[in-house]
């Protein structure tokens, strides 16, 4: 399957731009956004209508995680209220698409510990199949890795690196740390990536 995930783009319509001509030219299977499509839900409306009709015109579903910039209970309201099929919303949540098993935890990224993720987690992977991919798509990075740098250190999530290493899912997509646009490492198993703003290809 072939995934274009996208984060952060804080409402520019030059990243739109960019990931609807990959989108077209790569012919992904998914579209995925780790949060922070406004700047602190700042004509968060207009957004997701536009992103809507992105993922309409290529005619694949959109993932959509909430970041910090957005509070996720009327992000998902307006998205059923104005009936934005394109659009799945995902937070706490789990969601299959084929034999790929996705988990969703959004908004935050500024804590270092999460025990509610963590139980949440560890009940909501049971529901994996012994077949399927799994992929955690989280707003905030995982801790002590390449996507969780600043000036001052690692600033990531130590329940999301106990998580990930614990359970060893295929993929993990995450976004919040815009120094760390690009960054791919492995942890375990995992392969974790900041796909940044403007999108990123991958294929699993």
């Amino acid at each position: 399957m072939k995934i274009l995930a996208f984060t952060d783009h804080h409402a520019s319509r030059t990243a739109e731009a960019r990931i609807f001509a990959l989108a077209k030219k790569q012919k992904p299977d998914l579209l995925i956004c780790t949060g922070d499509i406004s700047f602190f839900g700042t004509d968060v409306k207009k957004v997701i209508v536009r992103l809507n009709a992105l993922a309409k015109r290529v005619g694949i579903p959109l993932l959509l995680v909430p970041g910090n910039h957005e509070d996720g209970k009327p992000l998902q309201k307006y998205i059923q209220t104005m009936h934005l099929s394109s659009i799945i919303y995902l937070h706490k949540k789990s969601y299959r698409f084929r034999n790929y098993f996705f988990m969703a935890w959004g908004s935050g990224g500024f804590a270092y510990r999460d025990p509610v993720f963590l139980k949440w987690a560890s009940a909501a992977i049971k529901q994996a199949r012994l077949t399927d991919k799994k992929i955690l798509l989280f707003h905030g990075p995982p801790y002590g890795t390449l996507l969780d740098v600043v000036v001052s250190g690692h600033c990531g999530n130590k329940d999301y690196t106990l998580f990930i290493k614990k359970n060893s899912p295929d993929l993990v997509i995450c976004g919040h740390i815009h120094e760390c646009f690009g960054k791919v490492q492995k942890i375990g198993k995992a392969i974790a990536v900041n796909p940044g703003p403007f999108g990123a290809m991958i294929t699993i």
